[in-house]
């Protein structure tokens, strides 16, 4: 359990300064929601090692999972010490791999199919 007080940031910020207590491991996904959305995404997980396809540790399962929105004409690697630090504390971190979008409604259509999957997937 966390042991911060929310209204101190000092306090949040000496609970998460390092890494936490799991590995790592990374994803690629293309594929559709129920409703036929196809959309790709990368995926960050607590792993039994450190890298790409590694396998989920399942000893903490089950993990929160957040979907990450990334700036405009960016991609999730452009946040992957962010997403792999927040994940090192047990998150599964699902990341859209739109990256040239040019109108904001294709962009939430993608995440809401993020969603969508992390649904029938969880």
């Amino acid at each position: 359990p966390l042991t911060f007080d929310p209204r101190n940031p000092r306090a949040f910020q000496k609970e998460f300064s390092k890494p936490g207590p799991y590995k790592v491991g990374t994803t690629n996904v293309t594929t559709t929601d129920h409703a036929g959305t196809l959309f790709s995404a990368s995926i960050y997980y607590p792993a039994t090692d450190e890298g790409i396809g590694t396998p989920i540790n399942l000893e903490g399962a089950s993990y929160p999972a957040l979907i990450f929105a990334h700036g405009w004409f960016q991609v999730p690697e452009s946040y992957a010490t962010t997403l792999q630090h927040l994940t090192s504390y047990g998150y599964v971190i699902v990341c859209s791999r739109a990256s040239q979008e040019l109108f904001a409604e294709n962009y939430a259509k993608e995440l809401t199919a993020i969603m969508n999957w992390l649904q029938v997937e969880a």
